[in-house]
Formats: C-alpha cells, sequence, structure tokens
C-alpha cells in the first residue's frame, strides 16, 4: 500500500498508524520525518507535516533535513536520535492478537518455538583474497573476467580518478591489500550476519570466498537456502541458517518482520565469545520496505542489549540515489564540470532551455553556495519514491545514533548495479545503459559491487583507525568517506534531470529503437512541462 489509509490486521511489524488506528505511507513517513526534524528545526516540521504532495515532494523535504546537520554535528546526532526512537515506539509488533511497541516486542513475546541451526561447511579453502569480478566489454557490463591484485588497483585507481568513487574508497581497498595480519585473526574471530543473504546487493558471496562464517537470514524457502548452501559449498567459508522447530518444518530459513522473537534468540546464543557484525541489506517493495528495515534494526538492538555492544557492530550499504553530505572537492568537481565548454556543454545549454530548466540541471545549484546546503548532493530519483527513501533514511539514522553510543558502524554509499531488479525493467535498464554517455556516472555489475563493498566493510571493522571506531568528528564523515556512488557525486547534473535524457541516449546509440528515443524524449518533455 503506497499512501492508503487502511486499519491494519497485520502480524508481525506495522508502521505507525494515524488517530484513527489507519495505517497510511505517507502519513508514516511525514510522521517519522517531521520528528527528526522537529528536534532541530519546528518550521521545518510543520512544513514536512502540511506537506500535500508528498509523492512529488518528499526529496525535497529529505535534502533539507540533511543540509540541517551539514555543519552541525550536534544537530545530525539529535535528529537522527528523535527520528528513529519515534520510528521505534510508533512502529507495532503484532502477535497472537496482542500489539506492542516494536521495541519491547522481544520483551513481551517470548519465542513460540525452538531454533536449530543448518550448517554448511565450504569445501574449496581459499588463500589470500580473491581476484575481484569485472564485466568486459562496454561499461564493463559483459561476461565476468576475474582480476588479479594488480589489475584490480589499475582499474580502481581509474574509477578514482574519473570520479566514479571518492580516492577514500581506493585507501580502504589498500590498506586490506596491504595489513592482512592486522585484520586475519580478529575476522576469523567474527560472524557476518546477513539479513537478506539472498538479495542480489550484499556481501555474503564474498565473505564466503574469504572464508567467512556467515550466519543466513532470509525467507523460508528451499530455493533460497539451496542457492546460499551451494555458495558456501563453492566456498571455503561456513554458512549458518536458522530452522524453526515447528509444524514438521526443515526449511531454513525466517521471516525477519513476524519471527523477531525467534531470530533474537538464535543470534544471542550463537557463536559464543565471537563477535557479530549484523549487516542489514534486506529488500522489499513499497511500504514493505520501511517494514523490514525496521524489523532488521530491532532485531539489531536487541541482539545489542543481549550480547553487549562491545560484541556487536552493525553494517550498512547505503545507496547512491539518495542525499549526502558530500568532500568539498567532490562539488568543485562537478560544478567544474558543469561549466566546461564542449559538445556536451553547449547541448545542456539547449536542453536546458528547452525543458524550462527540468533537464540537465546543476548538480549543485549556484544558490546553495554559502548557505548549509552547499556541499549537500540531491541524488534522488523519484520513480523510487518516498517509502524507499524513507526506510533507507531509518538506516541512516541508526548509523548516526548508533556510533554516537560507541557503536563500531560500518555503513558505506555503494555504487549503482545492474541487478536482476533492474534489469527486467526495460526502461531501467536503458537509463543504466546510457549512464555512460554522461561521465563519471558508471554502472557496476552485481558481483564487482559487492567485492568492492565487503573490502570496505573489512577496512571499516578490523582498522581501528577507520571512521567506524573514530571517536569525534562529523557523523557525515560515515558516509562521505569511502563512498562509491558511481559518480553521482562528481556529475556535473543532477541525477533526476537526466534521467530520460540517458534513455534516450540508450536507445539511440543502440539503434534498435530510434523511434522510441524519440518517444520517450517527446513524452518526457510533455511530462516537464
Amino acid at each position: 500500500m503506497d499512501g492508503k489509509a487502511a486499519r491494519s490486521s497485520r502480524v508481525g511489524v506495522e508502521l505507525p498508524t494515524s488517530g484513527g488506528g489507519e495505517v497510511s505511507t505517507t502519513e508514516a513517513c511525514k510522521a517519522i520525518l517531521s520528528a527528526a526534524v522537529e528536534a532541530t528545526n519546528p518550521d521545518a516540521a510543520a512544513k514536512v507535516r502540511g506537506e500535500k504532495a508528498w509523492r512529488q515532494r518528499y526529496g525535497r523535504h529529505l535534502v533539507g533535513s540533511v543540509a540541517q546537520g551539514a555543519s552541525d554535528a550536534a544537530a545530525a546526532v539529535k535528529m537522527a536520535r528523535a527520528g528513529i526512537e519515534y520510528a521505534e515506539m510508533h512502529c507495532t509488533f503484532t502477535r497472537g492478537g496482542e500489539t506492542v511497541a516494536l521495541h519491547k516486542a522481544v520483551e513481551a513475546f517470548a519465542p513460540r518455538c525452538a531454533v536449530s541451526t543448518a550448517t554448511v561447511h565450504g569445501t574449496t579453502p581459499g588463500s589470500g583474497l580473491p581476484d575481484v569480478p569485472l564485466g568486459n566489454g562496454v561499461n564493463e557490463t559483459g561476461p565476468l573476467r576475474y582480476l588479479s591484485e594488480k589489475k584490480f588497483f589499475a582499474t580502481a585507481k581509474r574509477w578514482a580518478a574519473e570520479g566514479v568513487c571518492e580516492g577514500s574508497a581506493l585507501s580502504a581497498w589498500e590498506w586490506v591489500y596491504a595489513n592482512p595480519a592486522a585484520w586475519r585473526t580478529a575476522f576469523a574471530d567474527t560472524v557476518f550476519v546477513v539479513c537478506g543473504a539472498g538479495a542480489a546487493m550484499g556481501p555474503l558471496v564474498p565473505l564466503l570466498r574469504l572464508g567467512a562464517t556467515v550466519a543466513a537470514l532470509d525467507l523460508p524457502r528451499q530455493a533460497v537456502y539451496d542457492r546460499l548452501a551451494a555458495a558456501a559449498k563453492a566456498t571455503g567459508g561456513t554458512l549458518h541458517a536458522p530452522v524453526l522447530q515447528e509444524a514438521g518444518n526443515t526449511t531454513p530459513g525466517c521471516n525477519l518482520t513476524t519471527d523477531i522473537p525467534e531470530i533474537v534468540a538464535w543470534l544471542a546464543d550463537l557463536a559464543p565469545g565471537k563477535r557479530l557484525v549484523i549487516g542489514q541489506y534486506a529488500y522489499a517493495d513499497g511500504g514493505d520496505f520501511m517494514r523490514l528495515s525496521m524489523a532488521q534494526d530491532a532485531v539489531a538492538q536487541a541482539v545489542i542489549r543481549r550480547r553487549g555492544a562491545a560484541e556487536v557492530a552493525l553494517a550498512y550499504l547505503c545507496s547512491p540515489t539518495d542525499s549526502f553530505v558530500v568532500p568539498k572537492e567532490a562539488r568543485v568537481d562537478s560544478v567544474g564540470r558543469y561549466a566546461a565548454w564542449n559538445v556536451a556543454g553547449a547541448a545542456q545549454v539547449v536542453i536546458n532551455g528547452l525543458s524550462r530548466g527540468a533537464y540537465m540541471q546543476p548538480n549543485y545549484p549556484a544558490a546553495t553556495a554559502g548557505t548549509a546546503g552547499e556541499h549537500v548532493v540531491n541524488c534522488f530519483v523519484d520513480q523510487q519514491g518516498p517509502n524507499y527513501a524513507m526506510a533507507k533514511r531509518l538506516q541512516h539514522w541508526r548509523c548516526v545514533a548508533a556510533r554516537a553510543e560507541g557503536v563500531v558502524v560500518s555503513t558505506n554509499v555503494a555504487p549503482a548495479a545492474n541487478t536482476k531488479s533492474v534489469t527486467k525493467n526495460k526502461l531501467l535498464a536503458a537509463g543504466y545503459g546510457g549512464a555512460q554517455f554522461f561521465p563519471p556516472l558508471w554502472v557496476f555489475p552485481a558481483e564487482t559491487a559487492n567485492h568492492v563493498m565487503a573490502l570496505s566493510l573489512l577496512h571499516d571493522l578490523f582498522n581501528t583507525a577507520s571512521k567506524s571506531h573514530r571517536a569525534g568528528g562529523s557523523p557525515n564523515d560515515l558516509f562521505a568517506e569511502g563512498a562509491v556512488h558511481s559518480g553521482m557525486w562528481r556529475a556535473p547534473y543532477r541525477l533526476g534531470s537526466i534521467l530520460e535524457t540517458t534513455v534516450a541516449a540508450y536507445y539511440l546509440n543502440s539503434a534498435k529503437y530510434p523511434l522510441a528515443a524519440a518517444g520517450v524524449a517527446a513524452y518526457a518533455y510533455r511530462a516537464k512541462l
């Protein structure tokens, strides 16, 4: 349900309800965001609550909230705590006809059954860091090849030089390769909990290839578990999965939104004496993503209470299509690209003018110079919708709040990737395919993205000088350092203002659908008027 109000009879996690007991994702989003913003800017919070065109304007309110904490670390932490605490208290968990606030679910409900463990041991021990998968062909999207360390770093240095990622990401990967003794022992004493183990984006396979112990949480579907088990067997890693002992069930897996007490009990007792890294990578469509985001958070917080903060770290992947405070040099690079006079520069003047300023907008508007939003990038894509944006914002807030409380937190901006969920949509696939004509935009093969983000995770967890351990400083460093943003931060144009253009560029280049390209351009032009 997207924005429509209805009474909920949902078992498990539910979003905040209105005064009449109805659930509306629009009202839930506005209530949660306004609670966060209220902590530092009551006037802005009132505008969020009063927004009548939420579906079209949610981005500007989220960008505004990022700007509020851009230069004030205390304000950023205060907002994060207010937002996540409101969500914890007003989201609910229902079982057996009884409903409690989500953060009380584990205390209110005992596990309904015992939970055993299914374990798969890999049969292919590795030696050292595995080669990095990368595609062949245009935009490196063809059949995979595997790069040695030398070839990988030659490629990674090109990414950094061209603006596909920040230089700090390259430095993180270099640390992992240069300091195996600094992380290998601690790595062996770590269990990586992967929520959404079957997701297209996540570190499960790269971690198993490194020989890690992974606790996989995904739905109890035999096909999903068989795929995960086969992946584990082909590596030197170990895979654990929960098996709920009820009604003759033998299928490993769990439902994160309904089985929270059982999952927490299982994780609390798993691998005593070892550190758990709880990675939150599960995804669902629409409002269910918000529910899933809060469910993963409830599990993580309950496990921290059971095992202690010293034995638990948190891990996330940020979407590049979001809003962040970026390094100063990223803005400077972007502004310079926009001002450059070349064929693209001539085209941008024409297209921007014909569309009345709707297309090919500057990534960093001149009006923001000298303001709190000067170094805030807006990479929101309206088509993804407010539910997706708020689900990710809830994770950002937890990162900031948890790090302020001393919890080790790894969170990194991951690149746009050619996952099946994207490529099955012809228009989205075309937009990704056309991104190559708008440098430095670069779309990664999913396997490459997962591998490099796993390297970033290792750096964050085991380098005690990393942002994930560092005391003080700006909470925005959690997201700015190590970002692999696919060039979105340094591109000359705001991402949302070139989507239709990238689609047209793809079709024109492919020479398969020239009329479709013209149709897309004409439709998009009319839609913007």
